[in-house]
């Protein structure tokens, strides 16, 4: 056998089904971005807004762990949003060390606007699968969501430099 030979994943391969998994999202990311960006939003923008919108102030980490995204890459959000006067940073009243990020009123506003548009969207491009395939989709995320995270490693030991992570994450 060839060493140089690529991984040809099987039908139902892990490897394979993960490639269409990241397929799906990108794709459904790429249909929805022209929609949020008339908003002035990004799907992770879009994100912030509605986890604080309904769980309330929370903090970066809280978010990050919320929404499956990085310390980095949360900053850089929060950071964006703050520009457009969408959240602001406050600090906890029980935990003066804790700073949280809560919607501003114009942030509220333009959740109320982009989010209905947003969930239409995604029923439209869900509509392929019927109620029951759907059910079994979500209950298949879950199950994937559920899985233990492994822990992160530390800015010493990390392979990944911060100008990498940074360039990746900039356009949040």
């Amino acid at each position: 056998m060839n060493p140089q030979r690529r991984h040809v994943p099987r039908r139902g391969d892990a490897l394979s089904v993960s490639v269409q998994l990241t397929q799906a999202a990108d794709r459904v990311a790429a249909e929805l971005q022209p929609m949020l960006g008339a908003e002035g939003l990004t799907a992770g923008q879009l994100g912030v807004l509605d986890a604080i919108g309904r769980e309330g102030p929370m903090s970066l980490r809280d978010l990050g762990d919320r929404l499956y995204r990085s310390g980095p890459n949360m900053t850089i959000v929060v950071d964006n949003l703050e520009r457009a006067d969408l959240v602001r940073r406050v600090r906890s009243a029980i935990d003066r060390r804790v700073v949280l990020v809560e919607n501003t009123t114009e942030g509220r506003r333009r959740l109320r606007r982009a989010f209905p548009a947003y969930a239409r969207a995604i029923a439209a491009f869900m509509s392929p699968l019927g109620p029951a395939e759907q059910a079994q989709l979500a209950r298949l995320c879950q199950k994937l969501k559920a899985r233990p995270v492994a822990p992160r490693k530390s800015r010493s030991t990390s392979t990944t430099s911060s100008r990498s992570i940074h360039s990746r994450t900039r356009q949040e």
